[in-house]
């Protein structure tokens, strides 16, 4: 939280970064969700508004799965809700409901981007869903929202949402071979083009083009340097050891899938069997119990897929995690999650022709019959860890309402700043609102005699 703390918190006390000279990494990095932050913090006077969000973006990102999905008629309605709803919800963003961590916005904004160019594409060539002119205006807004929105929260998604493009434009030709079926896919590489450039050039001058004027790299911030300016590595490598950094992207990926990261964050490989329980809080491996286990059950059923289409768009996935020497690194390469989602739904879209014969996007020559039982049983594993986290935070929350009700029935106890907290830092405004409305007063200093509990970073309960 420390960076993404302070960049919320110089947004709040008036910091420019469009014209201030760039300082520490809190200053040179895409700051979307920190300007959207401090934006709810000012207009609602409470910390926990910049914490709304990362929910409706995984709500829109289960919309964009849906009308993605639903162009696959051979799904069902039932398989169409848990599919879409499993894809939005991301460990990642359900990980970062409560967080000023970028992650989980980018996870479900990096979702609903590559859903909503795979849907624009195969509704043009489904004669029965054609949409009129209005609606495909639509998708060019949407889709170049996302893109610009996707481009801003972090660098990774300008490298994430250049493949998953790049992905989906292949999809479109692979699915349009007639050439008067071409012009999505010239409308596709327009957005493509023109989206990104708007999301560099203009809204993300700072950090791009600022990067790029004072330190002639526009990812200055994404890498570490020496005394002398001399660049070290990326930010991510001093987190683990190098006999396991040093290693290819393919084999850092598969040591990860089956290994267990360490209560300190630096890397130690501990080899752990299929199914086996993990700790999904920082994401160095597989999504949480059983996500190793279930991968290896959807790779079985790759074997199965014969439409080349679907073959596009998962090899696309994997290219967009082992082009980045962080794609081992769930958290930061969330579209790991989609890969077991995405092998299952399009097993099941071709698990029976499509009647309508204008629209052979997933049909197949031969298709076996689904197998529900192991479809079940995988997304039963997947289920496991977004299902942990959600219900870890409703826990916290309740013990950390109850604790307060407790400590204001005892009566005496009022919300202060830390000692180290700066008398600047607006934050303990923000932070003590949201508790003094649990009943507890606001004090500005706290008597060294006093009776202290901390409760977060820079802030604390005083009983004097």
């Amino acid at each position: 939280r420390a960076y993404h703390y302070s960049a919320i918190q110089a947004l709040l006390d008036g910091a420019n970064p469009f014209y201030e000279p760039l300082k520490w990494v809190t200053l040179a990095y895409p700051a979307a969700h920190w300007l959207l932050s401090s934006s709810l913090i000012l207009w609602t006077n409470s910390i926990e508004a910049s914490f709304a969000l990362t929910a409706p973006a995984i709500f829109t990102a289960f919309i964009c799965s849906w009308r993605f999905i639903e162009t696959l008629p051979a799904i069902n309605r039932t398989w169409h809700m848990i599919l879409a709803t499993m894809l939005a919800a991301n460990p990642t963003a359900i990980l970062m409901l409560f967080s000023h961590h970028v992650d989980g916005m980018l996870a479900s904004t990096l979702l609903s981007s590559f859903m909503l160019m795979l849907a624009f594409v195969a509704q043009s060539k489904n004669k029965k869903q054609k949409p009129h002119v209005a609606r495909t205006r639509r998708y060019y807004i949407y889709i170049s929202a996302s893109l610009i929105l996707l481009i801003n929260i972090k660098f990774t998604g300008l490298l994430f949402g250049a493949i998953l493009g790049i992905t989906a434009l292949t999809y479109a030709i692979a699915i349009n071979k007639n050439k008067q079926a071409r012009k999505p896919i010239l409308q596709l590489l327009a957005l493509g083009t023109i989206a990104p450039i708007l999301a560099v050039a203009i809204f993300g001058f700072f950090p791009y083009a600022t990067n790029t004027i004072h330190k002639k790299n526009p990812f200055y911030s994404a890498y570490e340097y020496d005394k002398q300016g001399n660049k070290l590595g990326t930010i991510i490598q001093r987190h683990f050891e190098p006999e396991f950094y040093d290693r290819s992207n393919y084999e850092k990926w598969w040591i990860a899938l089956f290994s267990k990261s360490q209560k300190n964050f630096f890397w130690k490989t501990s080899p752990l069997p299929p199914f086996s329980s993990i700790d999904p809080v920082s994401f160095a491996h597989g999504y949480g119990s059983f996500f190793n286990g279930a991968m290896i059950l959807c790779l079985t059923l790759v074997l199965f897929i014969r439409n080349k289409a679907a073959w596009i768009i998962i090899s696309g996935i994997f290219a967009s995690i082992f082009i980045t020497e962080a794609g081992f690194y769930f958290r930061i390469a969330p579209q790991n999650w989609w890969i077991p989602i995405l092998i299952l739904i399009f097993f099941f879209a071709q698990d029976k022709k499509d009647k309508n014969k204008n629209n052979p996007i997933h049909q197949s020559e031969k298709t076996p019959k689904a197998p529900k039982i192991m479809a079940i049983i995988i997304v039963l594993c997947l289920v496991q860890s977004p299902a942990f986290i959600f219900l870890n935070y409703a826990t916290v929350s309740v013990l950390m309402k109850s604790k307060i009700s407790e400590l204001r029935k005892q009566g005496g106890w009022y919300v202060t700043k830390d000692e180290g907290m700066s008398q600047k830092n607006r934050f303990f405004k923000y932070y003590a609102s949201g508790l003094t409305g649990l009943g507890l007063p606001a004090l500005e200093k706290c008597p060294e005699n006093a009776q202290k509990q901390k409760v977060t970073r820079g802030l604390m309960l005083c009983r004097p």
